[in-house]
């Protein structure tokens, strides 16, 4: 029985380390999406045209902080979840 009970904390340890990895890359994913758009943001230059109206891709700032905060965001999702499921195992244990 004690077998049985070990194979499946291991298949869960090892679903919850797929899962885990999952959104740690698309936290980076997250990441890299709001420096490409910071980075689009610096190189585009910006100029003034005749009329003396200002031209950049001035959206570009705020998609990327949107980016940044996602990325934030689930980071701090995947550490509580992480650590409830350690409380969890530990306790069913």
């Amino acid at each position: 029985m004690k077998i049985g009970l070990l194979y499946d904390r291991l298949v869960t340890m090892k679903i919850y380390k797929e899962k885990y990895r999952k959104l740690k890359r698309l936290s980076f994913s997250y990441f890299a999406i709001g420096f490409g758009c910071h980075l689009l943001f610096w190189t585009s230059g910006s100029e003034v045209s005749q009329d003396g109206i200002l031209i950049e891709k001035f959206f570009l700032l705020p998609v990327g902080y949107f980016f940044y905060f996602l990325g934030t965001l689930v980071n701090v999702a995947n550490f509580f979840r992480k650590s409830d499921r350690n409380r969890m195992i530990i306790r069913n244990g």
